[in-house]
């Protein structure tokens, strides 16, 4: 059994704030001691710039962002750890990859393929950074349950021959779990390069890049109880060396002259400017911290938050589910027929209940399923059982009152 008492008690954020109940993980997690603990460490004992310093404090400094990079490389089990690149996040992983492809593997006349589920992180770098070399976006439809049609993946993967597949491995809208075995080896019997947006899904699940066999895999450590501003690129070192750097200046250079440039060496030659050494180490902590818990034991846990929550609200008259319970990895996505998802939203902020309302960066999805947007409802290990039946209720109430 998982017991959420205790994890719940790691994070000073409910402490703070009893009458709130928390279910925007989706957008971002709260923090747990751990992560607050070794950034405060850093910048109060341990701080300096990294790599060329040559006193002492630098080099303390380097070793204990070096190390983060290590330990992350463990948690998503990478052969090396110069294959996990920081970024900024998934967002800022995933426009180094649509520009770092092209002239390399994307040519004119190219086409990469995305889904009907994505992120807009997973959509506009393709559209912006690809636009001058004429390569075609092609997208995986939904079926009629809002998942992804696997037959129309296979068939546009036969018609179109993608130089680069690039999906979701969860919907950050609806919840929906991306079938990503099946679509990272289809892609490969196609000559596919694989990318994964894995913003939901690292939380979702134990993520095992070597086992995945993707080329590519990318996630934000604030939705996985780190800090803001902090992500990864892992690839695979074949796949980095091929990509051009989307910014240039500071350690990813070897050597200057007025003349030539010479770039460093896989992890620094994709990293810019100064890092961001403080959340590399808080996101080390976050993962480190979450380690000694069961991930299988929290899944079950979230499932079954996600069955009381998604029951409870199919129950309500006038609620309109847009999420399954099934293949779900702990988003209900609904709407109150005839009302705007804000309506909803503003009503349960009254009740102290923290949501998102509108389209979640995925305007292409609602679109597709002719909604203006949903209001979200994302959970986390700490929400509990009582929280969703305060939800419920407060759903019911809003329904009410907005009849």
């Amino acid at each position: 059994m998982f017991d959420v008492a205790a994890f719940r008690a790691e994070f000073a954020f409910f402490r703070h704030n009893p009458e709130w109940v928390y279910l925007d993980n989706a957008a971002s997690t709260q923090k747990p001691a751990a992560v607050l603990a070794s950034m405060q460490q850093f910048y109060a004992q341990d701080y300096s710039n990294v790599h060329r310093g040559a006193h002492a404090l630098s080099q303390r400094a380097t070793a204990l962002f070096e190390q983060a990079r290590t330990d992350v490389a463990a948690f998503f089990n990478a052969k090396s750890p110069a294959e996990i690149i920081w970024s900024a996040g998934a967002t800022g992983a995933l426009n180094q990859l649509a520009f770092g492809l092209v002239g390399s593997v994307l040519q004119s006349g190219d086409c990469v393929l995305i889904t009907t589920l994505e992120h807009h992180a997973n959509i506009v770098p393709w559209q912006f950074h690809t636009a001058s070399v004429g390569v075609e976006l092609a997208v995986v439809p939904l079926m009629a349950n809002h998942h992804l049609d696997l037959a129309a993946y296979a068939k546009l993967l036969a018609e179109k021959k993608p130089k680069v597949v690039s999906f979701t491995h969860v919907s950050n809208g609806l919840g929906h779990v991306t079938p990503i075995h099946d679509f990272i080896d289809l892609a490969k019997k196609h000559g596919a390069i694989t990318i994964v947006d894995g913003s939901q899904g690292a939380s979702y699940q134990a993520v095992d890049v070597q086992a995945l066999d993707c080329d590519f895999y990318v996630c934000s450590a604030h939705k996985l109880y780190g800090p803001t501003g902090i992500g990864i690129l892992y690839g695979k070192t074949a796949m980095l060396e091929q990509l051009r750097p989307l910014c240039y200046g500071g350690e990813m250079i070897k050597q200057v002259t007025f003349a030539k440039t010479t770039l460093n060496q896989l992890p620094y030659r994709l990293e810019a400017g100064t890092p961001n050494i403080a959340g590399a180490i808080g996101f080390a902590a976050a993962l480190n911290w979450l380690s000694q818990f069961d991930f299988t034991a929290m899944a079950q846990y979230k499932q079954h938050l996600l069955s009381q929550l998604w029951h409870g609200a199919k129950a309500i008259p006038g609620v309109q589910l847009l999420s399954t319970v099934e293949n779900n990895a702990g988003i209900v996505s609904l709407n109150l027929q005839n009302e705007h998802p804000s309506d909803l939203a503003v009503l349960l902020d009254q009740q102290k209940i923290a949501v998102r309302a509108g389209t979640h960066c995925a305007m292409p999805l609602f679109q597709a399923i002719q909604q203006p947007g949903a209001v979200r409802f994302s959970l986390a290990p700490y929400t509990t059982v009582a929280e969703i039946e305060q939800t419920i209720d407060a759903i019911a109430a809003a329904a009410d009152l907005l009849a």
